[in-house]
């Protein structure tokens, strides 16, 4: 195996896991990618299975590990990037309470009509226009009106901050098979603060 430093990204997209190892001076070595589906079950709905998403890292990082010829003790980090306005919730044990709702699903037009309507402070942020339905508190606000059971047993997440918390949490036996490296990890904090305001605002 190649003794070469390295770092590993992992890019979440809306239709598939992209994982791409790098030299420390930026250079690609390999690229591969593993697609999930898409389920739209319902008009202006889309949502995904995050058990999808993490069979997909694991299986395009495995492969890229093995394409690349790196030994995984060269890895020395990884990261992860993902869509935006996705909503997944979790409970304490880390497992998703529903599908994840995408951030192009609308089914919550009517919440984000009624949080412009509020005329709060804290629209200044968006410019004192139209929120978007595709906004988490928007679809935070659906959640709450149509599917009030899981919020009771919620911990907010996003789906950043769970694909690195779900490594973080498998024991060192347990995380070598997935990913076959080390993985220094770091929490990730949620800095949309002033759509936290708005969604207090609207509840």
């Amino acid at each position: 195996m190649k003794q070469l430093d390295c770092v590993l990204g992992i890019d979440m997209g809306t239709g598939g896991a992209r994982v791409g190892i790098f030299d420390l001076k930026g250079t690609p070595i390999v690229f591969c990618e593993e697609p999930y589906p898409l389920y739209t079950p319902a008009s202006g709905r889309a949502e995904q299975n995050p058990d999808e998403w993490w069979a997909a890292i694991c299986k395009a990082s495995r492969r890229a590990i093995r394409e690349s010829g790196i030994d995984p003790s060269c890895i020395k980090g990884m990261s992860v990037d993902t869509t935006c306005c996705t909503v997944l919730l979790s409970g304490e044990d880390m497992v998703p309470l529903r599908p994840a709702i995408m951030w192009m699903d609308i089914r919550a037009s009517e919440q984000a009509k009624r949080m412009y309507e509020t005329g709060h402070d804290a629209l200044k942020y968006n410019g004192y226009g139209m929120v978007s339905a595709e906004c988490l508190p928007a679809k935070a606000l659906w959640l709450k009106e149509n599917e009030p059971e899981p919020l009771k047993r919620l911990v907010a997440k996003t789906v950043k901050s769970l694909i690195l918390s779900s490594v973080k949490q498998l024991p060192r036996a347990s995380a070598a098979p997935v990913l076959s490296m080390p993985l220094p990890c770091c929490s990730v904090k949620d800095s949309s603060l002033n759509e936290v305001t708005l969604l207090k605002a609207t509840l």
